[in-house]
């Protein structure tokens, strides 16, 4: 594998902080929100919007490095791309579905409890699946290495 190879491996792992960062901090406000009866901002919806890109952008990066694997030969096959496949890129991209959940719904919604409502059920999924494919590749604090 090259350097873009490499680059692409680093770019999945460190972007990994500010997208588990942003969906952190946005189910916790959106489940204050919720519990504490507060009023649907545009900070609300901003946090879900950008929550909503950060992970979509490392689901991106984990399907091209896939991708990669799978094209250039790096080693990876039968079990692991089974491995890779099922636990690790389907929970990425059923969190994708939850947060999409979560900003359409709370768009929708009428009142502001409803907003938080929905953006708290989609933002809860979401962290749930995060987390279980990120301990399908030795869980949130493994250094990655690219090799």
């Amino acid at each position: 594998m090259g350097t873009f190879y490499f680059f692409l491996f680093q770019a999945h792992s460190g972007w990994r902080w500010i997208a588990l960062l942003l969906l952190v901090i946005t189910t916790v406000k959106v489940a204050i929100g919720l519990v504490a009866g507060q009023k649907w901002t545009s900070l609300d919806q901003k946090l879900v919007t950008f929550t909503n890109i950060a992970v979509s952008i490392q689901v991106l990066l984990g399907i091209f490095l896939y991708v990669l694997l799978l094209t250039q030969g790096g080693g990876i096959t039968g079990r692991s791309v089974g491995s890779i496949t099922t636990a690790h890129m389907i929970p990425a991209l059923l969190a994708i579905g939850a947060i999409g959940f979560a900003s359409a719904r709370s768009k929708k919604a009428s009142t502001d409890r409803q907003k938080f409502m929905m953006a708290t059920i989609g933002m809860v999924i979401a962290v749930l699946m995060v987390v279980g494919a990120l301990m399908s590749v030795g869980g949130i604090f493994v250094m990655a290495t690219a090799g």
